[in-house]
């Protein structure tokens, strides 16, 4: 079995064979196991991308393995959305994979058990065809628009969290809204 890079990331182990990297490209800061004594002929040359997290600030929120080590147990009566529930709200026309990518990695971590995303349309059918665990609430047209407000409220009240911003771009009408 070929494990992902993420098994080396968090726990700088091996588990039978892994790719060998010639580049592993990271984002914020190293993770432990990408810097761990014996890993690094699969890491390979080791880049830190910086994508704008204040170090300091982020890190006084939620440190390195926080939610690894949670580890709690959900009812054997829950169901989905009792754990956590997530409302991503953007994307648009040009950026329709960030949305998506968090919605997937919030289901992944084991702290959420439903991950909702209000997206422009065609985003939101593209989610709804590639993955039917994510529930994509579609709005009229290609981008975050102030008209969309009241259809967002109705989600807001029903989340535990929300996010705002992964895909919504840097278009002047969507800023000011």
């Amino acid at each position: 079995m070929t494990y992902p890079a993420g098994w080396i990331q968090i726990l700088g182990e091996v588990r039978d064979i892994a790719v060998k990297a010639h580049v592993t490209v990271t984002m914020h800061r190293p993770k432990v196991g990408l810097v761990k004594e014996g890993v690094s002929q699969y890491v390979g040359d080791l880049v830190v991308a910086d994508i704008g997290i204040p170090p300091e600030e982020v890190e006084h929120v939620v440190g390195p393995g926080d939610l690894y080590y949670m580890g709690y147990a959900r009812r054997p009566d829950s169901k989905k959305g009792d754990n956590g529930r997530v409302l991503f709200i953007g994307g648009s026309r040009e950026f329709t994979g960030a949305i998506y990518l968090a919605a997937k990695a919030a289901l992944r971590t084991g702290g959420v058990d439903l991950s909702v995303v209000m997206a422009p349309r065609d985003v939101a059918r593209d989610i709804r065809a590639h993955d039917p665990s994510i529930i994509a609430i579609p709005l009229d047209g290609d981008y975050l628009m102030l008209n969309h407000v009241d259809q967002i409220m109705e989600q807001v009240g029903k989340s535990h969290v929300i996010a705002i911003g992964p895909g919504l771009g840097l278009r002047e009408e969507t800023m000011k809204q």
